[in-house]
């Protein structure tokens, strides 16, 4: 008789990443190397969100309801039928919440339900601008000559050496 075993799935989600900067696939190899890798070795079809902003999706995400039912969303899940995290629950599989975000892994919106274990980390946000700001824009975003130097002549305005003479006149 056949064993029955269970696959592992993974659902990554990323606040605030947008479609362009994924599609461009020499962008996105750089800035995000094992993003692409997992990209090129899974199976993703299409994604849609049902928000603008974290607070209105991530109702959405976890109860597969909209984010105006029960009771809007302004208390997470905490009104909802189960999550799907739970579904899965029910069903045998281990689950971990990994997050940046603090919220969810609050009591007060109900985003823990379900998970066996929930970790928090800090927010990457300015370690990516930062990577960005180094790396990515010199590279790809090049001025043109007539704008780098505008770009120059500010920056030794705003900054001038030390020995230079800076005067204000006020009446």
């Amino acid at each position: 008789m056949k064993e029955n075993k269970k696959k592992n799935g993974l659902l990554l989600v990323i606040d605030s990443l947008r479609y362009d900067t994924l599609c461009n696939t020499k962008f996105s190899d750089y800035l995000f190397p094992n993003l692409s890798k997992l990209k090129k070795h899974s199976v993703f079809t299409s994604c849609f969100s049902n928000g603008i902003a974290t607070q209105l999706t991530l109702p959405s995400l976890f109860s597969l309801t909209y984010p105006l039912d029960y009771g809007g969303y302004e208390n997470g899940i905490r009104e909802r039928p189960r999550s799907f995290i739970e579904c899965f629950k029910e069903q045998g599989y281990r689950t971990h919440l990994l997050s940046n975000c603090t919220e969810i892994a609050t009591q007060y919106d109900d985003y823990h339900r379900g998970f066996d274990t929930i970790q928090t980390t800090q927010d990457f946000g300015n370690v990516i601008e930062t990577k960005i700001s180094r790396t990515i824009r010199p590279r790809f975003l090049k001025l043109s000559k007539s704008a780098q130097n505008m770009v120059n002549d500010s920056r030794r305005w705003l900054f001038p050496p030390p020995s230079a003479a800076v005067f204000s006149f006020n009446k």
